[in-house]
Order: C-alpha cells, then sequence, then structure tokens
C-alpha cells in the first residue's frame, strides 16, 4: 500500500497551476506530473479533491474526442514514467506499469486502467443516480471521487482523500496476442471418436443458469416429497413446465433440453396434478428461495492463523471482503466447488495472484499460512452481498492444501527469481482442443521486506514457440508435484479465456469503482420468488422461475446493460438461436450458429467465454463448451 502525504502548499498550488494551464489534464496525468517535477506521490482521489475545491472539475461525462488533446496526454505521460527495472527471470515478457501508491479505506475503490473498449450495447435502462464511467482510451477525462460502499461509511471523502486497491491488478504495456480460442468446432484431428450432431436451442443457455442455481433438480426432488411419487420422469416433466413457454408448436427444441420426449398432453397433465396439491407450490417456493442467495465472498480461516477473503468465483485473494458483485457465484455452485477442491484436489485453484509490481501482503500470508504446520484449513464460511453470512463449515478433516494460480509474466519482477526454465515442448490441451507449448519452471517469490520466500513450481505457457510466454501456472506443491497433463488441464478447464478473462475482470473492477455506493446486485428480491412470497399458484410460479433464471444469465454471462433487459429481448437475441451440438468423450461442444446478418455476434461470444468458465456439467451431456460461429 502506498504512503500518504501531508501535501504542502507548493504541491496543491502547483497542481492548481497546472489544472488552469490546460484544463483538459487528468487527475491521472496529473499525478505523473506532480511526481516528476517534485517527487511526490499523490492519489489521484487527492488531485480531484483539490480541483474540485479550486472550482476547476470538469462536467461529470465523456468529453467529446479531441485527438490532439490525446496525443498531448499521451506525450506527457511518455515523458512523466521512468523507466523500470527488467525482469530477474529469464521470461522475456513485458513488465507491469507503476503501481499507484494507495492506502488502504474500508471503502472499495480500485484504481485500474481500462485496456479496450466494452462491448457497445444497446442504451441500457439506468438509474438516473448512477453514472457509467466510459472506457478510457488515452483521452483526458476527470476521475470521479471515490463512493463509499456502505451507508455508514462518510458520504464525502476527508481531507486527505484516500483510496484501496483489493487486489492491485494492471495488465502489461505491450499489445496482448490474439486470444486462445476456447473451443473451435473444427474437427479434433487429435481424438479417434466420432461425434454426433444434431441442432440444439439456445435456450440451453437458460439450463445452464439452472445448472449454477441447482434449481430444477431441487424443484422435482421437492415434487416427488410432496407427491410421493416414484416417477422416473419427474425432472423431465419439471423442466418441460419451466422451458414450454419459450416455444411454440413445435417442441422437439424442449425435447432436447429435457432430454426426453414429453408431449404436450402429458405436460398438462402434469401441470393439472400440481395444480391440485396446493401445498406443493409452497414447498417448491420453500426450497427455490434459498438457492438464489449469492456468495460474494468466502471466508477462509487456516489451522496456522489467518484470515482470507476469496471472491465466490475464486479469482483470487482480497485485501478486503467489499469485493464487486460481479464476483458472487451461486450458493449451489460455491458448494459444489468447495466440496471438489478441499475434499477431492486439495487445492485453491485461483484465476490469479493479486497485485502487479508487489506481491499482496494478503497473498503472501495465505502461502505462508498453506506451508506452515500442516497447512490445513480450519473454517469456512460463506457470505452474501450485504456481507451476512450464510452459512459455515469444518474443513479440519480435509487435510493439508495447497495453492494452483496464475502468474503473468510482468507480475513481481523485482520480487521474483527464476532458478529453473525447461525447453518449451509439445502438448495437446482437451480443454481447449488447442495445441500448446510448455516449459516446466521453477521459482522463488520474496517477500518485499525480504523476510521470507516461497518456493513455487509450474509450467511456463505458449501458444507457439516463437512467442513469449504468455502465462505462468504455479504451485506451492512442491514434493510429487501433478503432471503437467493434470496441473495445467485443471487450470485451463477453470479458466480457459486467459487474457480476455483478463480484461474482463479489469472492467468490472474499474465499473466497480465509480458504482460501488449505488450499484444493485442480484437477488431474490428481484424475481418475486423471495421467502414469504404468496406465489401458490403452480403456473405463476414456474413462469417466475423462468424469468429469474433469464435475470440471472443476464447479471452473469452478458455484458454490462443487459441488466434491465427483458426475457422477449433475450429470447430474440439468443434463446431463439440453434446450436449444433457435437459430443466428444466426457464433453460436448455446443456452437451457435447466427442467422445471416446478426448483429449480436460480440455478445454472444462474451456470453460463450463467461458460461465457458463456470465448468457446466450435465448428467447427459457431460461438461458443456460454448462457442459462436
Amino acid at each position: 500500500m502506498g504512503v500518504i502525504h501531508k501535501l504542502r502548499d507548493d504541491v496543491k498550488n502547483l497542481i492548481v497551476e497546472k489544472k488552469k494551464g490546460d484544463l483538459s489534464l487528468s487527475c491521472r496525468a496529473l499525478s505523473v506530473l506532480i511526481k516528476k517535477e517534485l517527487d511526490v506521490e499523490v492519489s489521484k482521489s487527492s488531485i480531484n479533491f483539490i480541483i474540485k475545491e479550486a472550482g476547476l472539475s470538469a462536467p461529470i461525462g465523456r468529453k467529446s474526442k479531441k485527438p490532439k488533446k490525446a496525443e498531448q496526454l499521451k506525450e506527457a505521460l511518455k515523458l512523466a514514467l521512468k523507466p523500470t527495472t527488467t525482469p530477474l527471470a529469464p521470461i522475456e515478457e513485458p513488465q507491469a506499469p507503476p503501481t499507484a501508491q494507495v492506502p488502504q479505506e474500508p471503502a472499495p475503490t480500485i484504481n485500474i486502467e481500462p485496456r479496450e473498449e466494452k462491448i457497445i450495447l444497446p442504451e441500457p435502462v439506468a438509474e438516473p443516480e448512477i453514472q457509467k464511467p466510459e472506457p478510457l482510451k488515452l483521452e483526458p477525462i476527470e476521475e470521479p471521487e471515490p463512493i463509499a460502499e456502505e451507508p455508514q461509511m462518510p458520504s464525502a471523502p476527508p481531507e486527505v482523500p484516500q483510496e484501496i486497491i483489493a487486489p492491485a491488478i494492471e495488465p502489461a504495456k505491450e499489445k496482448i496476442p490474439e486470444e486462445i480460442p476456447e473451443v473451435k468446432e473444427e474437427a479434433i484431428t487429435k481424438a479417434a471418436e466420432s461425434f454426433s450432431s444434431n441442432l440444439y436451442p439456445g435456450a440451453i443457455i437458460l439450463k445452464a443458469a439452472d445448472y449454477l442455481l441447482g434449481g430444477a433438480s431441487c424443484i422435482a426432488d421437492t415434487i416427488k416429497n410432496s407427491l410421493r411419487s416414484n416417477d422416473p420422469d419427474i425432472l423431465a416433466k419439471t423442466e418441460g413446465l419451466i422451458y414450454s413457454s419459450l416455444f411454440e408448436q413445435d417442441l422437439s427444441p424442449l425435447w432436447s433440453l429435457t432430454g426426453k420426449k414429453i408431449s404436450a398432453e402429458s405436460l398438462k397433465a402434469f401441470s393439472e396434478k400440481l395444480e391440485s396439491n396446493k401445498q406443493v407450490a409452497l414447498d417448491i417456493l420453500r426450497t427455490i428461495s434459498s438457492l438464489l442467495q449469492e456468495v460474494r465472498f468466502i471466508k477462509v480461516v487456516l489451522s496456522a492463523g489467518g484470515v482470507f477473503h476469496i471472491d465466490g468465483q475464486m479469482h483470487t485473494v482480497w485485501s478486503t471482503p467489499y469485493i464487486p458483485y460481479d464476483f458472487s457465484n451461486t450458493i449451489n455452485n460455491t458448494r459444489a466447488y468447495l466440496k471438489k477442491r478441499l475434499t477431492q484436489e486439495n487445492s485453491f485453484l485461483l484465476f490469479m495472484a493479486p497485485g502487479y509490481d508487489t506481491p499482496t501482503q494478503e497473498f503472501l500470508n495465505f502461502l505462508k499460512g498453506l506451508e506452515d504446520k500442516d497447512g490445513s484449513v480450519k473454517t469456512v464460511s460463506l457470505h452474501g452481498n450485504k456481507l451476512e453470512e450464510l452459512e459455515s463449515f469444518s474443513a479440519q478433516d480435509s487435510g493439508k492444501q495447497h495453492l494452483i494460480f496464475g502468474l503473468w509474466p510482468w507480475q513481481f519482477v523485482e520480487y521474483r527469481k527464476v532458478k529453473k526454465l525447461g525447453e518449451f515442448k509439445f502438448f495437446y490441451s482437451e480443454a481447449l482442443n488447442k495445441d500448446l507449448y510448455l516449459a516446466e519452471i521453477e521459482l522463488d517469490l520474496m517477500a518485499p521486506d525480504g523476510s521470507r520466500s516461497f518456493s513455487l513450481r509450474g509450467y511456463a505457457l505458449k501458444v507457439n514457440p516463437k512467442e513469449k510466454t504468455r502465462l505462468v501456472i504455479l504451485s506451492n506443491l512442491l514434493a510429487g508435484l501433478a503432471k503437467q497433463e493434470s496441473l495445467v488441464e485443471a487450470y485451463l478447464r477453470r479458466w480457459p479465456n486467459l487474457e480476455e478473462a483478463f480484461q474482463d475482470t479489469n472492467r468490472k473492477i474499474e465499473l466497480f469503482t465509480y458504482t460501488a455506493g449505488s450499484q444493485r446486485f442480484f437477488s431474490a428480491d428481484n424475481s418475486g420468488l423471495r421467502p414469504g412470497s404468496s406465489c401458490s399458484d403452480i403456473k405463476e410460479f414456474f413462469k417466475l422461475y423462468l424469468d429469474t433464471l433469464d435475470a440471472y444469465a443476464r447479471w452473469h454471462f452478458l455484458p454490462t446493460g443487459y441488466e434491465d433487459t427483458t426475457l422477449a429481448t433475450t429470447k430474440e437475441r439468443f434463446y431463439n438461436l440453434n446450436g449444433l451440438l457435437k459430443k466428444q468423450g466426457d464433453s460436448t461442444l455446443i456452437t451457435f450458429q447466427p442467422p445471416q446478418g446478426f448483429a449480436f455476434s460480440k455478445e454472444a461470444g462474451y456470453l460463450c467465454r463467461r458460461l465457458n468458465e463456470k465448468e457446466i456439467t450435465l448428467p447427459d451431456a457431460g461438461r458443456l463448451w460454448f462457442s459462436i460461429l
């Protein structure tokens, strides 16, 4: 974390003088200029406060594009930034840009500069008080003030504004290579298995959401218990009632979703049977409402000591529980994932280590706790979007745990020392259906104060043997290190999108930075299926549940701006798409085939990448992989 400087009068005067001389200068540009001229670190929020106090703030919103000013800013930054040191490791990679030094405060403000445009969407229906940020492309824009997340936090900044980074993330300066395709629909020559093909409805997106919530299976179990029925088709009929309204006369696409051919007459009889039992709708509602609760963060207490926060989707270790809502996960999926990782794999698998120039203290403490004594987890608790504890359990019987995570080549260059980097060898990834090149690597990661170093092993990854390393997949498990097939494949199955996933993470953090105090999150209260609801009509229940699945898909699978659209919109654009289904072993590839002139290919591609990060596995189809032609 950075150090707060008591701002001298000469620092304040220089900020005001520079701003008056050129009103287009942003807080970021002023920060680097002050650093160059006075060798003083001043946070962007502090500069913004001084500018506002001097009456020099620009109106909120995006300024008109002026190429000359953009070039001036670019040149100013180029002159002000000092050269950084070269990596100690023999990995020749771009290094991270310098991090803004800022102190910690319990308000979720995160300094992240986006590196690419967001997907352009139709204008969302937004709350009037929320001003969403525009993507930055070396344009001089005014930084908004940090917004406190919780109501009890002060609404106005103190005399010396502060910021928090949790975790600090910054991309490399160099242009990111073309992204690894998460799935290709081309023939897989590496496998001798043949494919079966048929059309599959785009409504599989809703079934993916249901998989994460665990809704249909819980509803079917509740119906079995309420009706005391042993009908083997109850799950298929339940899914039929959920999705049938998406289809008109032709129910054949519905049969693909349910896995069984259920006639309209059979669905009608099943619905009437449920309606005759007035208690069953209440039992279903009671069951399903608890599944709509989301996990914002996982609190891990280690036997060796220390409390750590990991987001619900397991991106990384955070220094605060005030984690962006976009990284929340369903309670059903979080439970299942923790059970798999803690009891079967004995490992935490994270997208990346937090921080860029310097490893965060929380991350180093987490590594230390896993290595000390038995390295076991004492307790794990799940917390909701309002930070409330949802449930907790003891994990002392899970045994010693280890960590698997991604490290970008530009991270921690001054605090890592590569001891061994082997020769890059060919490796075929079944998870990506892609040829890769891996080299075994060993490195030491040092604490900034020099108090301790951590020995890590893993594999450096390339797509082309002539390019630079894209990512290093590391683990602190030294003895009996897993074979590259299992270590690398485990990571790529969970995080198949690499650089694009990193960019998406940055965008979500930046959006949360600007809107934390007013940002909404997915909740049962938005669906009508909340506890205590008076919904006792079975037809109304299934309609509300379908709307809930659509809301969840819009919230977590589609780009920002779709939260306030409707089922009619997403059905027309995505659920009506046809998908070509191909089976390969225990996986199923679904390639959406949009019509000619389809205007939403970017959004559909984004949707596919987010779905592929959820590890969706259906009993009759195995692991699902999505792509679009």
